[in-house]
């Protein structure tokens, strides 16, 4: 019996290491692209600057949309990783948000939008998956033990 609980300790312990790790390792590579993508943008006008912010409402998105369509034509894998990015970052960490960029997406990349945004929010999915899995495993298992046994 001993040698279970040594085993579930050691795997609790194993969990919450590769979990902290994997938190750390989607928020610092999905922060520095957006940096590397953000420092590298093109200058922006005051009053584009002013509307660049996260989409709250369809009018941002609007705004949004005027703000990208200029640099999407002479920028256009900049603006869409860029995008992608923020998007992944959103989906990673249930961040609301996320449904004013898919409709960004589709002002911004037409028909090329909906794969796009079928991609990065599978991808967002899978890392807030691992999150939760790495994470929150270690704390249910601490909380409800018991009900734990019934999964």
């Amino acid at each position: 019996r001993d040698r279970q609980s040594t085993g579930a300790q050691n795997k609790d312990s194993f969990i919450q290491v590769n979990g902290l790790s994997f938190a750390f390792a989607i928020f610092s590579c999905t922060m520095l692209g957006m940096f590397l993508i953000f420092r590298n943008f093109p200058s922006l006008t005051r009053e584009q600057k002013e509307n660049l912010k996260m989409p709250r409402s369809i009018e941002d998105v609007k705004n949004l949309t005027n703000v990208f369509s200029e640099y999407k034509r002479s920028h256009f894998y900049t603006v869409m990783l860029g995008f992608s990015l923020v998007y992944v970052f959103l989906q990673a960490f249930s961040i609301p948000g996320s449904i004013f960029l898919s409709f960004l997406a589709g002002t911004l990349f037409g028909y090329l939008g909906v794969p796009l945004v079928c991609l990065v929010a599978t991808l967002g999915a899978s890392c807030s998956f691992g999150l939760s899995y790495f994470i929150g495993l270690r704390i249910l298992r601490r909380l409800a033990p018991d009900t734990l046994k019934y999964f």
